[in-house]
């Protein structure tokens, strides 16, 4: 099963987590996107999520450990081991 460390730094307010979650198989982003939401979509604010119930990229910076952007045009994300979402301290 593929793991992937994610770093939550700012999406869900006051809180900064590390987690590891697991897949069944290849991911991308918006498959990780989703297991968040399932997770904490309830504290993360409506600010931060799209109407298609993902983060808003325009306020939550998606990143590989390099500072390399993440995108939903990748197909498969599993080779990174790690992925960051920060919200700038100015909000965006």
């Amino acid at each position: 099963m593929p793991k992937l460390t994610v770093h939550l730094y700012g999406p869900v307010p006051a809180k900064f987590m590390d987690l590891d979650l697991e897949f069944d198989g290849a991911f991308n982003l918006e498959m990780v996107e989703r297991k968040l939401f399932d997770m904490f979509g309830d504290n993360i604010p409506k600010d931060y999520r799209t109407e298609d119930g993902l983060f808003n990229h325009q306020l939550v910076i998606s990143g590989d450990a390099k500072g390399k952007r993440v995108g939903y045009d990748e197909k498969d994300i599993s080779h990174l081991g790690a992925i960051w979402f920060v919200v700038p301290v100015g909000g965006g």
